[in-house]
């Protein structure tokens, strides 16, 4: 086995050893041991997932086929269960177990690791006199496990068992504290939510397997993107596939209409939100979709584009209203899914899976420094009681702050470079659509999600506004003494990563797009041109990046010179529309919340802005709806119309 997949596969079994470790003897342990004990396994785990990025830089050979960055991924396969013949096996008679690395894999099993090993060192200070102190790290050591393992896999199958060890781990960390009230009917309502929205992925598993007696990934991007036609699936049963997997992911990441409504993120410990709302949960749904994309079918791309579309808009004016501060982080994280919903749908498969790891960086800084200002306030989350925070607790004012300026997409941060690409293929396909269809339809794909940007950015710095300016409303006094050190380090870490995490230090823009290269090389190079996939591979629209050759050489099938163009208009319209929908959101936020709550109760006596406010708390019912739109009295009036044209018998 190659070095890279060996050290990638330890990394894996590492937090299980802690799990099944700190289960038999975790309270035997007590604190501090136990903890310490889940440290030193994940910091392992985040070192062999370092070396396995230097291993994969160097690259290798196996079975004559070689592989690294750009060249190929590793694909080992191994005998599993026995179904009978299938399509293209590498075991005749056989489902294959199957590690499958490449240059996304890498990225992602870093970020994982390290941001773990970060929430770990602040729960060992922000929850060293909880009870369950054991138990609480060996949650994060399953969930951890079950997310690296849904990253190594290589065929459906793996991917559906740690897809349900993933809503389990979730699940458990939801209700950890469940002597509060409600709290385990939150979480379980979650968990029923995402079980309904898994009969889809189940369903798509059993046609597959039926049809195909094959779940290998590769195997079946090599059958179903090339020809479909001459496959057992059919081009209608390859689209009800697609909207069967796109509906379960739909739901992992909560998103509209099967939104579920983040209630337990108000009583899960910070170090459980930050893992949750970054890397797992609707992280998993993204990962799932972006690896299942090749076998999708195109009335797929629609729908997750029209609901990545719903989610970002709704999600960000609802979070404008939260009175809660995990409530607005957790609408954020909805906000940010749909962005990535919508990126995949539009065919930035690259834009997507960056916004998603600037998204585990940012997210994580938000709940951990929010979780801080819990802490100190007596575990009070409304913002309502807060103000004047700032000269209590600057470092967390600054943490916080960098956390929601990178989440808004703020220039010299790892949101604006992601969000920058997003959106500017969005705009790229709201271009081709008019020139190619003159349908305006196309450009709610760039100005929906330009405002979102705009309402996010205003919902972040209300929150800021909130907590750390003006004069103290009913804050409690913290906790007595200054925080541990233990809060501050992943604090500062998670801080330098949200700044840096998009830039040319990290380099992660390129790594994704060797992983473009590495899955086309690997699954078309045996394939004649005439019947390789139209355009680039997985990625609509070209990136520019250095030593990515994947949108370049196929220049000539992509058509250069159009896309160029598009993408060239498109960086245009993100230019000049993109300062304006940050700066008005961030203005906003910061002169209507000056004065704290004054502001924004003079503006809630205009009566649509009050309107408005109503409906996103949830204060108007239908029937007060109807009855001031009238709809009862039009509905009687066509009814009488109705009964007066058949009564005359016409």
């Amino acid at each position: 086995m190659p070095t890279a997949a060996l050290l990638l596969l330890i990394a894996t079994l590492l937090p299980l050893a802690s799990f099944f470790l700190l289960a038999m003897i975790g309270q035997r342990m007590g604190r501090p041991l136990a903890g310490w004990v889940s440290i030193a396994f994940m910091g392992a785990s985040a070192i062999c997932s370092l070396a396995a990025m230097i291993a994969w830089f160097n690259g290798g050979q196996m079975a004559g086929i070689t592989w690294g960055p750009g060249d190929k991924p590793i694909e080992i396969s191994f005998k599993w269960l026995p179904i009978g013949a299938g399509v293209s096996q590498d075991h005749p008679g056989f489902l294959d177990l199957v590690v499958y690395v490449d240059s996304l894999s890498i990225a992602l099993f870093n970020a994982i690791t390290l941001v773990a090993l970060l929430a770990r060192l602040y729960a060992m200070a922000a929850m060293s006199r909880e009870k369950a102190f054991s138990r609480f790290f060996a949650c994060l050591d399953f969930l951890i496990f079950a997310s690296l393992g849904l990253v190594l896999s290589g065929s459906l199958l793996q991917m559906f068992i740690f897809w349900q060890l993933l809503s389990v781990g979730g699940y458990v960390l939801d209700a950890f504290r469940h002597e509060t009230l409600g709290v385990r009917q939150d979480a379980l309502r979650i968990f029923a939510v995402g079980a309904a929205a898994d009969v889809g992925f189940f369903l798509a598993l059993v046609i597959v397997a039926h049809l195909m007696g094959n779940l290998t990934l590769s195997d079946l991007t090599r059958l179903l993107r090339t020809a479909p036609e001459g496959t057992a699936i059919s081009g209608s049963t390859q689209t009800l596939l697609g909207l069967l997997l796109v509906i379960s992911a739909a739901g992992k990441a909560g998103l509209f209409p099967l939104r579920r409504w983040p209630a337990s993120a108000a009583h899960a410990p910070p170090a459980a939100s930050a893992l949750l709302q970054s890397v797992a949960g609707g992280a998993a749904g993204i990962y799932l979709i972006a690896r299942v994309s090749p076998i999708l079918g195109p009335s797929a791309f629609w729908v997750i584009a029209l609901a990545g579309l719903i989610a970002m808009t709704l999600a960000a004016l609802l979070s404008a209203v939260q009175t809660d501060i995990d409530q607005v982080l957790a609408m954020n994280t909805l906000s940010q899914l749909g962005l990535m919903f919508l990126a995949l749908g539009v065919g930035s498969w690259i834009g997507a899976l960056f916004q998603l790891l600037s998204h585990i960086f940012f997210k994580s800084l938000l709940f951990l420094s929010a979780g801080n200002v819990i802490r100190a306030g007596g575990d009070e989350r409304e913002l309502g009681q807060f103000g004047g925070v700032l000269g209590d607790a600057p470092l967390t004012a600054m943490a916080l702050g960098i956390g929601a300026l990178a989440a808004a997409g703020a220039p010299f941060t790892s949101g604006y470079f992601s969000q920058e690409m997003v959106l500017t293929h969005a705009g790229a396909f709201a271009v081709a659509g008019w020139q190619n269809h003159r349908a305006w339809c196309y450009w709610i794909f760039f100005a929906l999600p330009m405002f979102a940007i705009g309402v996010s950015a205003f919902a972040l710095m209300r929150c800021w506004m909130l907590i750390f300016w003006g004069k103290p409303r009913a804050f409690r006094e913290r906790a007595p003494g200054d925080p541990r050190p233990l809060l501050w380090v992943p604090m500062a870490a998670l801080a330098g990563l949200s700044i840096v995490g998009g830039s040319r230090v990290l380099e992660i823009k390129p790594l994704l797009a060797e992983a473009v290269s590495e899955t086309e090389h690997f699954c078309f190079a045996q394939e004649e041109s005439s019947s390789r996939p139209s355009g680039t591979f997985l990625q609509a629209w070209p990136v520019d990046v250095e030593n990515y050759s994947g949108a370049d050489a196929d220049e000539t099938r992509v058509g250069a010179d159009p896309v160029r163009a598009q993408l060239d208009a498109s960086a245009r319209l993100f230019r000049t529309y993109f300062p304006w929908s940050l700066a008005t959101g961030l203005a906003l936020g910061f002169v209507i919340y000056l004065r704290g709550f004054a502001g924004a109760e003079l503006l809630l006596k205009f009566p649509p802005l009050r309107w408005i406010h109503s409906l996103l708390t949830g204060r108007v019912r239908w029937d007060e709806l109807r009855r001031k739109l009238g709809v009862a009295e039009k509905l009687e009036g066509v009814w009488q119309r109705s009964s007066r044209w058949l009564s005359s018998g016409r």
